[in-house]
């Protein structure tokens, strides 16, 4: 992954890691691999591994996500700076998706006020389901990409290697710009 990031052009180095990380209270979920961003609003990229699993007739195929790490002060604003992504169908029972909108206080109200954010993840076709959720102990926010956010069962679709789920230049744009939101916002703060 720090390769891709620097092909895209970005100054990235490997966090070193002794041995995989567990999400606490996932434990099909681990943390295979980080990489440290500079001179960007995005300090971290996480890479997590979601081991496969599921109900006793569907079994899911292991799949990749990232996560966007940036760190600031995030004491008294868990509510503020927490936000996430709903699509917006065409009708009660449709799965056309025309538009999509954040959900929350103020991060949210940002979000969903910047043109150019929305038109890129609607140009995609399939806006993500993400969430973005301040850690006070680890006094960071992650921006984070929701498990089978792109699924549906007529089409599933799955990262199902690490390389398939590292993010174009286009996409880290954008998490880059909500990163920029969340700095705006926990900045201003006292």
């Amino acid at each position: 992954m720090c390769e891709h990031l620097r092909l895209l052009g970005l100054s990235a180095s490997v966090v070193k890691f002794t041995k995989r990380l567990w999400v606490r209270g996932l434990p099909s979920i681990t943390i295979i691999g980080a990489v440290r961003v500079a001179n960007r609003r995005i300090d971290l990229v996480e890479l997590k591994e979601h081991h496969g699993g599921g109900f006793e007739d569907y079994n899911e195929p292991t799949s990749y996500r990232c996560n966007y790490t940036v760190w600031v002060k995030v004491d008294a604003l868990e509510d503020i700076l927490k936000a996430e992504s709903k699509p917006v169908r065409k009708g009660f029972l449709s799965w056309g998706i025309i538009d999509f909108k954040w959900e929350g206080n103020e991060l949210a109200q940002v979000l969903n006020s910047d043109s150019d954010l929305k038109h890129y993840f609607l140009s995609q076709h399939r806006p993500p389901y993400m969430e973005i959720v301040p850690y006070r102990k680890h006094q960071c926010v992650r921006i984070r990409q929701k498990h089978f956010y792109d699924y549906t069962p007529w089409f599933p679709t799955y990262y199902t290697s690490p390389e398939s789920a590292f993010p174009p230049i286009e996409a880290f744009e954008a998490y880059d710009r909500i990163a920029q939101h969340v700095r705006s916002i926990a900045n201003v703060r006292p």
